[in-house]
């Protein structure tokens, strides 16, 4: 989800807020995995789930949490480390195969959407990671 938001930076130099709802998707992934799923080192396996919020007086002012405020820093900071190092990877792998990111900005440039055969001939051309749908 971040691919965009790295290619932004790539290429143009920096980020758009055109990013904004791949970082909300990629934002709340990460902390369904932290805080939810168990999914981190150092808090464990346990759900740290919020309460269920009334929604006529706001949600932010009356969500219950069942948790210390420590240990809400600690699953910001998790969610932090997770989308940084998520990040970085996606910045090394698009850097590695930025000949590949200009031909997939120029097709984009020039028809808007792709279908997954396109994308597949694109980053894939020799079949050797995707199997081509026929």
């Amino acid at each position: 989800m971040l691919a965009g938001r790295v290619s932004e930076k790539i290429v143009l130099g920096q980020t758009s807020t055109g990013c904004e709802n791949d970082l909300i998707q990629a934002t709340s992934i990460a902390r369904q995995m932290v805080a939810n799923w168990g999914m981190s080192e150092s808090l464990g396996p346990v759900a740290f789930i919020q309460s269920e919020e009334h929604v006529f007086l706001g949600k932010e002012i009356t969500q219950c949490k069942e948790y210390s405020e420590h240990t809400a820093q600690i699953i910001d900071q998790e969610i932090n480390q997770l989308l940084t190092s998520i990040e970085k990877e996606t910045h090394a792998l698009l850097v590695k195969n930025t000949a590949k990111l200009k031909l997939l900005i120029d097709e984009l440039l020039k028809k808007e959407t792709l279908n997954a055969q396109e994308l597949f001939s694109i980053i894939d051309p020799e079949n050797k990671i995707f199997k081509k749908q026929t």
